[in-house]
């Protein structure tokens, strides 16, 4: 039997993390703590370290986006990274031709 690795969906990594909250070991010893960390873009690592990692609130990175690619989740990270902690936000405008205004702004999709 041929076995071929398979990526797993976003969606069940951070289930997986969530689960791992209350299991009887920290839940940053959970391989799926380690995977989202691995595919995340660099301007949302330090975010991400910060929240989940040293803040340790792993209920952060809990969304629902509509697009359920790993790209549909970084769009609500940045979106909630931008909201909650400006500080971290390496481009003010969004990419915007600065009119917009993040705190007031509107999403595309409502996270959960």
């Amino acid at each position: 039997m041929h076995h071929t690795e398979t990526r797993r969906p976003m969606k069940l990594l951070i289930r997986d993390v969530l689960r791992a909250r209350h299991g009887r070991r920290d839940f940053l010893e959970h391989p799926s703590v380690a995977e989202i960390h691995r595919r995340l873009p660099d301007d949302l690592l330090e975010w991400f370290e910060r929240v989940v990692i040293i803040e340790r609130d792993p209920l952060t990175i809990l969304c629902g986006p509509i697009d359920k690619s790993d790209w549909g989740y970084f769009e609500i990270w940045r979106y909630m990274r931008d909201r909650d902690y400006p500080d971290f936000d390496p481009d003010p405008d969004n990419g915007s031709d600065g009119d917009l205004d993040p705190e007031n702004a509107a999403l595309p999709y409502s996270p959960r």
